[in-house]
């Protein structure tokens, strides 16, 4: 069978350093296209995949016959109209979180995907890491009981300079932290009900964005599930996802690559290991999201990170940015 070819628009950190080694690591996938505007990107990228041709313009890309699936990894608010255009010339999608920077340009892009017939996956990565699939597939089989709080505590440094600094990609919550907001739904398993949160911008003053928050969203089954972030501790840097159920607990430490669980009635603790980097070198989970996409396309199983998913994420991270900017708890009303 034939590698899925792949064009990929938008030659930045996260295609560079991201998908394009993760894509060169997967038999399966064949980097056909690359398209940027800028000829300095498409000369570093066509660098990295012998063969590959090179675009600057998207919509020569997406006559290209070759192109069966479009990664999309431009800034946030390119994510809508490029998404359309690909669904249009009748490619698969794989679009970089989030799905868009508001809710009107999400339902635009499901609209299209429901009119093409194609494929849509959303890079929320971290649910095909292997860390993650563990505590999961744990859950699954009642190691903790019934699921009542989730935390995810996150110390690192700054937002690298570029676009991302800026109050275009949607703020903070929706341009990085989705990625813990999608961990939540994934892991509550519930729709969201509200959402309490309260940040701001004590330290990084040359950024117009948050450094710190506390968020807490609440879930219409009970769990309720808490983030911490500080984007101004470079060293000593630690991702923790910890799951409390009423019969015990799983932590997960993201730069040690090791899963724990502790029983309420044995305080000996079992672990699991992980080796670093088989998911994804950039992140956990940036290779195994492509090996998802791919046997999706080739064996008819719906997406691991789909579309109307993202767009639930979406609503608790425009919520979480909401509560910080105005004071306020967010009430998530059904729809």
């Amino acid at each position: 069978m034939e590698p899925v070819g792949y064009g990929i628009v938008g030659l930045g950190q996260v295609a560079m350093k991201g998908h394009i080694p993760e894509l060169l690591r997967i038999p399966e996938t064949h980097i056909t296209a690359l398209c940027d505007l800028s000829g300095e990107a498409l000369a570093q990228a066509a660098s990295l995949v012998a063969g590959a041709k090179t675009y600057d313009d998207f919509d020569a890309m997406l006559e290209d016959e070759d192109v069966e699936v479009v990664l999309i990894a431009t800034p946030n608010w390119l994510h809508a109209e490029q998404a359309i255009r690909a669904f249009k010339a009748g490619k698969h999608v794989f679009l970089e979180k989030p799905i868009g920077v508001d809710l009107d340009e999400c339902d635009a892009i499901l609209r299209a995907w429901s009119d093409s017939g194609r494929l849509l996956q959303i890079g929320h990565e971290l649910r095909h890491a292997n860390l993650m699939r563990a505590m999961r597939e744990k859950i699954d089989e009642g190691m903790i009981g019934q699921v009542q709080m989730v935390v995810v505590q996150e110390y690192r440094f700054p937002l690298l300079p570029g676009w991302r600094q800026t109050a275009k990609t949607g703020g903070v919550m929706l341009e990085k932290n989705s990625h813990f907001f999608d961990l939540f739904n994934w892991l509550a398993d519930a729709p969201a009900s509200r959402v309490m949160a309260a940040g701001g911008n004590n330290v990084n003053k040359e950024s117009p964005l948050i450094d710190h928050c506390f968020v807490t969203v609440e879930y219409e089954n009970s769990v309720r599930a808490a983030l911490v972030m500080c984007l101004f501790a470079e060293h000593g840097s630690q991702l923790t996802i910890d799951v409390v159920g009423d019969k015990g607990r799983l932590i997960a430490l993201a730069q040690d690559q090791k899963l724990t669980f502790y029983s309420r009635q044995d305080e000996t603790p079992v672990e699991w290991s992980f080796e670093p980097g088989a998911d994804g070198g950039f992140h956990m989970g940036f290779k195994t999201e492509h090996e998802s996409f791919v046997r999706s396309l080739r064996e008819g199983k719906p997406v691991v990170s789909n579309g109307p998913e993202a767009r639930e994420t979406m609503r608790v991270a425009l919520a979480a940015e909401r509560a910080v900017r105005d004071g306020t708890i967010v009430d998530l009303l059904p729809e």
